[in-house]
């Protein structure tokens, strides 16, 4: 397997450099007009994609790609501030803030994780410092997951927010 590994480590490598270049081909390819655009009409209302900046991820989460045995998806929280990621049954939370937050979970009974979301629980079901859950789902069932912060991320969160 030395060949695929390192071959894994050099297309990484092409691709974290293509991230960081506002040029990149995938950057120009969301901002650029595609041959999909013909089917759809054009509405003055609607954004367009600019680049702002790359986040690279996490380096320990390359070895964990490397892992990956059916699927592996990855998403946004952007309300509390997280990126996740999936690896067959693993799934992976870190603050995209530039800081070394981060947690795992294993607890699917080795079912593939299908998505990830985030609610907002029902009030009185939890403790109030439970302000959002993540919600976790696998072919056979669907996992609720309370999210609590300590003091020193959530005074970080209210200044980003000012």
């Amino acid at each position: 397997f030395t060949p695929l590994q390192t071959c894994n480590k050099e297309i990484l490598t092409h691709l974290r450099s293509d991230e960081s270049n506002p040029n990149a081909d995938l950057y120009r390819r969301l901002t650029s007009s595609s041959p999909a655009s013909g089917y759809f009409s054009p509405n003055p209302n609607t954004a367009r994609v600019e680049h702002s900046h790359s986040i690279p991820l996490p380096s320990f989460l390359s070895d964990e790609l490397a892992k990956v045995r059916l699927t592996s998806l990855m998403g946004l929280l952007p309300e509390v501030g997280l990126a996740w990621l999936s690896v067959d049954s693993k799934l992976f939370l870190w603050c995209y803030d530039g800081s070394d937050d981060f947690c795992s979970f294993d607890g699917t009974g080795g079912q593939c994780i299908v998505s990830v979301g985030l609610v907002r629980p029902k009030q009185g079901v939890f403790k109030k410092k439970v302000q959002h859950c993540i919600v976790v789902t696998t072919p056979l069932e669907c996992i609720l997951l309370a999210l609590t912060w300590d003091n020193n991320h959530t005074q970080q969160q209210q200044q980003q927010q000012q």
